[in-house]
């Protein structure tokens, strides 16, 4: 057996295998493919000292370190080759890409495609155009009755400040999101070059307008961390906090 765009061999599986990446790149590529867990590069097999223990770490690593939910579109089982007992994980292309890596988000730390026999990472480009093409029930979908309007688009002045950012420099941005609420903020917060930022959803109960009471989750670049609702005064100190701990 040799690797392929549709194949890929890893020895073991470890903390280590970034196995997140490889399924996001098959999710995200139009054929789909296959993982084997106990054949190595040469293609000669291995085997697997705890296959269902293994198999119980796959799922549970697919199912909660990558989203959109690709359950349904996954399947992992016992492969013999030689003998030998491997496991094997089928991953179908998705029909709801972009797929990431729930950590990193809309990003390209997040988002990964097959090429050739590799998962290389997508540019923000790629990106953009395969979540363009998903169909979202947002205002941008709604259609004006006037459409004789003509609007020009303004300066994004937050990525034009994060463009300009000098090492000793802080910039913390702000996002409100109605849907894929967390991976727009991902996004925002590397295509604008902030220390952190700010997300609000319009999806929680007394958060946002018209409410004394606000619920924040602060992201940066390795962490989320959710507040519970509370009043604005103490959300921003939330958030000052946080500001001073990265200019400390």
């Amino acid at each position: 057996m040799i690797e392929t765009n549709r194949i890929e061999f890893k020895r073991e599986l470890t903390p280590d295998l970034d196995l997140e990446k490889e399924v996001v790149a098959f999710l995200n590529y139009h054929e789909g493919g296959m993982i084997y867990i106990g054949i190595d590069d040469d293609g000669l097999p291995v085997g697997v000292k705890d296959i269902d223990g293994d198999m119980l770490k796959i799922k549970d690593r697919i199912r909660t370190g990558i989203s959109p939910s690709p359950m349904g579109l996954f399947d992992v089982k016992v492969e013999e080759i030689d003998n030998i007992s491997v496991i094997k994980i089928f991953i179908a292309s998705g029909s709801d890409k972009p797929y990431y890596k729930t950590r990193y988000g809309l990003s390209e730390k997040g988002c990964f495609m097959r090429v050739g026999t590799a998962a290389e990472p997508m540019t923000n480009e790629q990106i953009e155009d395969l979540f363009s093409r998903k169909v979202h029930n947002t205002l941008k979908n709604v259609v004006s009755p006037r459409q004789d309007f003509k609007l020009n688009p303004t300066q994004d002045i937050a990525q034009a400040m994060g463009k300009m950012k000098r090492q000793d420099q802080r910039l913390v941005g702000f996002a409100l999101e109605t849907c894929d609420e967390t991976a727009h903020a991902r996004q925002k917060l590397e295509k604008k070059n902030l220390d952190f930022i700010v997300l609000n959803s319009l999806n929680d109960k007394g958060a946002g307008f018209q409410h004394d009471t606000n619920k924040i989750t602060i992201i940066d670049e390795s962490h989320c961390t959710e507040f519970p609702l509370k009043p604005k005064t103490e959300a921003a100190k939330d958030i000052i906090n946080r500001l001073k701990q990265i200019m400390a």
